[in-house]
Parts: structure tokens; sequence; C-alpha cells
């Protein structure tokens, strides 16, 4: 018996030493976590902050390698890039110069300001000025990648 209580003593004091009972999580910075992972979530996210949202269909842009699918968010077109991986999507942004003056290697003339964003397994290209559009797409997606503002190119 009194075998028995000294494993059962030393089993205890291996347990709580070894933070099985009480393993404190580090806390998840909400800063790291992907908001937007992939279309249906981009979606779901442009829909609940207000946008009217439309969906146009699909077309070939020469810059990507993948085709867009085209929306509109309050009557704005934007292009979403839906990739079949992270790897893919990182690919095709790092074709994209600092100031999005620049595609592989093709000088781009915008009718307006392009906004590149990223997240995950997506590029949402947005060509246009309409703020709350920008905001909506930073809440979801964070700071665009290009064009970056001139202190950072």
């Amino acid at each position: 018996m009194k075998k028995l209580s000294k494993i059962t003593i030393f089993l205890l004091l291996m347990v709580v030493s070894s933070g099985c009972l009480f393993n404190e999580k580090e806390p998840i910075d909400e800063e790291e976590l992907p908001r937007i992972i992939g279309y249906v979530s981009l979606l779901n996210h442009l829909q609940s902050e207000g946008l009217e949202v439309r969906t146009l269909g699909i077309s070939r842009q020469p810059f990507f390698s993948v085709r867009s699918m085209n929306l509109t968010l309050n009557g704005e077109l934007v292009y979403v890039f839906d990739y079949s991986n992270v790897t893919a999507a990182r690919k095709d942004m790092a074709l994209v110069s600092p100031d999005a003056r620049v595609i592989n290697n093709t000088r781009m003339v915008w009718t307006e300001t392009p906004h590149f964003f990223n997240s995950e397994e997506i590029i949402v290209l947005y060509i246009g000025g309409d703020q709350k559009i920008i905001n909506v797409l930073e809440s979801g997606m964070g700071t665009q990648f290009a064009p970056q503002p001139a202190e950072e190119i």
C-alpha cells in the first residue's frame, strides 16, 4: 500500500510538472489569424460589412496565372484571383512591383488607383477610390500589398 501511494504521488508530480493539468496556452494574436481564407469567406465578409455584392463571371487577366472571378461591390468592379495554395498566390504577388506600375515586366496603365490585397490563397484587385470598399477589404485581408506607401518603396 505504501509503495502504491509513492507511485501515485510520483505520477501526480510528473503530470503536474509536465503541464498536462495546468497547460496554459499562449494568447492568440488575432492580427496573425487569416481573416479571409477563400472565395466563399471573402463573399461572406463583404456581405457582412454591408456591401452590395454581385457576381459577374470569370475572365482572364494577362498578368496572373489564374482566371479572375469578377464582382461588383456597390457597383464598383473587383477582380478576385483564387489560387489552389498560398505558394501559388505568393508567386503571382511577387510579379507586382511595389508601386503597382509594373506586373510581370509589363508596364500597367491604370484608369484609377489600383489596390492589391492578399489573404491566404486569394488576391483581390480593386481599381478605384471608394474608401468604404478599401476599408472593408483591409478589414478582412489586411493592408494592401501594392501600391505601397512611398516611404516603403
